[in-house]
This record gives C-alpha cells, structure tokens and sequence, in this order.
C-alpha cells in the first residue's frame, strides 16, 4: 500500500450477533494542549506555563460513527498456493472484485497482507503484498504507476482467459536472491474461505468538543444505504474487512464522503463477534481508497453466517 495519512479513524468496532446483525463503530480522537497567544502578556503567560510543565488549553475533538444493519455470508472464490520459497505467499487468497488492477480483480491474503494482481505489461499474475508487510502496495503496481509490474512471484503468461493462468500450477517463477527462478507451485480452489457482504440503511455520528472552558456536543445521522465486504478463512479464523467511503457528518450538518478503510482482525468463539482494534497504523491506499492496517486484534466472534487494501 501506500501511506495514506489516513487521519479518518482511531480504532473500529465490530461485533457480529446472532440473526445476521452486525454492528460496527468506528472512533476518531483529538486531544492537544495549546495556548495561542494574542498579546505581549498572553506570550509571557505561554512561556510561564511552559517553564513550568503547566498545560493552559485543553482540546479534544471526538467523532464516533455507528452503522447497524445486516450481514450474509456465502462461499468466497478463492485459491490456495503452496510449493513457493517465500512462505507468507503459501496460503489462501479470495478474490476482491472492488479492487482491479490491469483491468482484473485483485485477489488478497485474508490477513490483509499479501495480494496477487494481473500484470497488463507481462499478461501474467505478480504476487506482492502491502507496503506494512514490505510489499510495493497495491497502489503503486498497476501500468503507469512507479513499481508497474513488480512482485515476489509470477504465474505462467496468460492466454484468452487470464485467470487460468492463475488458478494452473504451470509456468510460475519466484525471485530468489535477486534472479528469477522457476517454482513448483500448488494451486487449488480454497473452499474454507467465506464472504460476508454487510447492509446498513444510515449512519449515526456522535461530536464531542471542547476547548478550555468551552464545549458542544451534537448527534447526526445520515440516511444513505451503505454496502461493505468482508472475508474470513474458516469460522475461527482470521477476518478481513474493507469498508466502503461512508458520509461524514459535520457540526454544521453537512455530510461528505471519507475515505473507507481496512480492518483485519483475527481469532475467534462460538457466541458473539467482536473485533476490537487499538490505534491504527494507517499506511496503506488501494485504487484511490484509503485503507486501514490494524495490529492484530483481540478479538471474540460469533456463529456467523461471514468478509478492505492497503
């Protein structure tokens, strides 16, 4: 991915519940201590306070975006390789047909990490991952972009169809120290990776500020339907999930469309889903969007019936 100075979000909530609900918050926190001077003695007092470790304004800006509504889940498309010296490109990939790349879907790790793209420039698939995991990012490999091409890996060069050259073991190469070599890869369908496709019909932004002495607090909510995937290896595995550009409300009640982002959570239970992520490391943009990259959450997930980079 590339650094996308993302700035939107602090830390998202997931938690799925039984009956197909699901419901997701999302946090942005602001917190300075600031003293703007205006005169000659207002600089004095700055400098005072400052000497002696003592804050003179406070500032806190917070937003907390909800979304409730409903999930399915369904069998993902999705492919297994094996056999590749690399180890991190040895395991599952469900196709992401919100994200193309030389005018094919991207297909992506379910950890977040790993992506494989159709090269237009060669006509066969290159294997890279996001710029946190010390990839190219998704943004930058596409024809005309600063790393067009590049990757750890490649498939054999595609014919009529490029994705049989994707889903056939034949003609794949791996870079080893530097030259490329030929690879033995495995690959085969993954049936054990499941799609989630998430629906909501608004979004509920909660504002709170303050500046010193002086504070607001303000409720909005958008009425837009919202539509955003995700996908899970397993039913205790990791879950990946890309939200889509949602509006953003402000204090003057317009709203605007923010970024979407990428979560990845992992582990799981039987009774109810919950995806918790700390502050996020934010490093990432995929066709323009930008995502997020969580640590590895703590997570508790529910039976379910579920699945952003960048």
């Amino acid at each position: 991915g590339q650094d996308a100075g993302l700035g939107n979000w602090s830390s998202a909530r997931l938690e799925l519940r039984t009956g197909g609900r699901f419901d997701l918050e999302l946090w942005r926190f602001y917190e300075s201590f600031a003293h703007q001077p205006s005169d000659a003695a207002a600089i004095e007092a700055r400098r005072a306070a400052e000497a002696e470790g003592r804050p003179v304004t406070h500032q806190i800006a917070e937003v907390r975006a909800t979304v409730a509504g409903t999930c399915r889940v369904g069998r993902a498309d999705a492919l297994r390789l094996r056999g590749l010296q690399r180890q991190e490109l040895n395991q599952a990939f469900a196709k992401d047909a919100s994200r193309m790349v030389g005018g094919h879907p991207t297909w992506w790790s379910v950890d977040g990490q790993c992506f494989l793209y159709f090269s237009e420039e060669h006509s066969h698939w290159k294997a890279n991952a996001v710029r946190t995991a010390g990839g190219d990012g998704v943004c930058n490999v596409g024809l005309g972009k600063k790393k067009a091409g590049r990757g750890w890996a490649h498939s054999g060069v595609a014919g009529e169809d490029p994705e049989q050259a994707l889903r056939s073991g034949e003609g794949w190469f791996e870079v080893l120290e530097g030259d490329w070599e030929h690879a033995e890869v495995e690959v085969k369908e993954c049936v054990d990776v499941f799609a989630l496709e998430f629906s909501s019909k608004q979004v509920v932004f909660e504002e709170r500020y303050k500046c010193g002495d002086e504070s607001s607090e303000e409720k909005h909510r958008a009425d837009e339907a919202i539509v955003f995937h995700g996908w899970r290896l397993g039913r205790a595995g990791d879950l990946r999930l890309v939200l889509p550009a949602m509006p953003e409300a402000h204090v003057d009640g317009e709203v605007e469309a923010a970024p979407s982002l990428e979560v990845v959570g992992s582990r799981g239970c039987d009774r109810k889903q919950r995806i918790v992520a700390g502050p996020v490391d934010a490093k990432s943009c995929i066709s323009g969007r930008s995502c997020l990259h969580a640590p590895r959450f703590s997570a508790a997930f529910s039976s379910f019936s579920h699945e952003r980079r960048a």
